[in-house]
Parts: C-alpha cells; structure tokens; sequence
C-alpha cells in the first residue's frame, strides 16, 4: 500500500510537469519577443555610444537568460565606420524592470579604438572641464593705471597745442 500512493505523486507530478512544459515555452516565447523589441528601440543609441563616428547598420538579437528578476540579452550590433570598416560589438546587457543595470562587452572588432573609448574618454574631458570651470579663479592684480585720468588723443592734444600757441600770439 505504501508503494502505490508514491506511485500516484510521482505520476501526478510528471503530468503537472508534462502539462506546463507548453506555458513555459510560451513565457519564453513572450519573454524573447520583449527582449528583442527592447534591443531593437535602444539599439542605435548603443551602437552611437559604442562608437559616434560610425554609422548604425543592424542588430541581431543572439537570445537570453533569465538570472532572478535580470533578464540577460544578448545581442550583436554592426554598422559602418568612418573609414569604411564594419565595427561590430556583441554586448550582454542585465536589464530588470528599473532598465539597463550593465552592459557587458563579449566580443568585437573594430579598426582603431575599442567600442565605448571614444565615449569614455570624452565623458573624461567633460568631466575634468566642469572641475577645472568650479574652481575660484585667482585674484586680479591691481590695475596701476586706475583712478587716473586718460591721457587725451593725439588730436586732442595737437588742438591743445593749437590754442596755446594762439594764446602766446594774444
């Protein structure tokens, strides 16, 4: 008697399981479609940061992974450079519902400078630019010249001239 009810629990789970394979797949189904659609809306701004000289040309979504509440999409971005290469970046992005969480860089190719370094190095320079811009300015000099009168044109000075001599003939 004690072997049948086991029996029983074991087959009731095998059906359970057999019976939710399809909801599975198709949670998976409907998860790749939100993956893809979402690669595909932010994939120009990606291929933009990766590289601003190149030109965005495609994405091809490469799949997912669910990791607890992160869904991990790969995909691979292409376009056309600036000297007529093809960069290309595949990217692994950790995206949960409060957005992009990390981007993780797989593989690429590219001729000269690796994706997100011309980014990085100008985030760099705006970033040194406002310290250098919040910084007090050194005091100014005295100028030696102030409270004192201006020295009158040549013109004026040649009249000046003019009238003294004028004055002399009186």
């Amino acid at each position: 008697m004690r072997v049948r009810p086991a029996m029983e629990s074991a087959i009731v789970c095998i059906i359970s399981c057999v019976l939710c394979l399809p909801l599975w797949s198709q949670q998976d189904d409907r998860d790749a479609q939100k993956a893809e659609s979402f690669i595909e809306s932010v994939a120009k701004t990606i291929y933009y940061f990766a590289w601003p000289s190149a030109t965005f040309k495609s994405v091809w979504f490469a799949g997912f992974a669910r990791d607890g509440n992160n869904l991990i999409i790969q995909a691979t971005f292409s376009g056309v450079g600036l000297f007529g290469d093809t960069p290309w970046v595949t990217l692994g992005l950790v995206v949960n519902k409060d957005g992009i969480q990390d981007v993780r860089v797989m593989d690429h190719q590219e001729l000269l400078l690796g994706p997100f370094e011309a980014s990085k190095t100008l985030g760099q320079l705006v970033t040194e630019l406002s310290k250098e811009s919040s910084r007090p300015s050194p005091p100014l000099l005295p100028n030696p010249l102030q409270g004192r009168l201006p020295s009158p044109s040549l013109p004026d000075q040649l009249r000046g001239l003019r009238n003294q001599q004028a004055l002399r003939a009186l």
